[in-house]
């Protein structure tokens, strides 16, 4: 089993969520969720969302988490990667969404 973390294309993520069980997890706070339901073509109680510290400074972060696969969702992909990471290396295992949410919808730049 590799020791990266996988990096999903937002179809397989959304395959994911609808097919499996997976939850979005969004890791940069409180953001409009309904903005971003509609760039991940999901409901949002699909989406859960946390500051990157609650998940990384927490004993029991696994507890916290909405499912045992979730896909961690940034703006650009890096932040929800150091999470996937980070949180790899203490036996949660995650994906990231390539590229964040931005690649797919530009226009949330400013937005989120």
């Amino acid at each position: 089993m590799s020791d990266e973390v996988k990096e999903l294309e937002l179809e397989e993520a959304i395959e994911m969520v609808k097919g499996s069980g997976s939850r979005f997890v969004w890791v940069l706070g409180n953001s409009d969720k309904k903005l971003l339901a509609e760039t991940l073509k999901v409901d949002g109680e699909y989406i859960h969302m946390f500051h990157p510290e609650e998940l990384l400074l927490s004993e029991n972060p696994e507890s916290m988490l909405p499912s045992a696969s979730p896909i961690f969702v940034c703006r650009h992909g890096r932040t929800s990667k150091i999470v996937a990471d980070s949180l790899k290396k203490r036996g949660i295992n995650g994906y990231s969404l390539k590229g964040g949410v931005t690649r797919y919808n530009p226009d949330l730049e400013d937005k989120i």
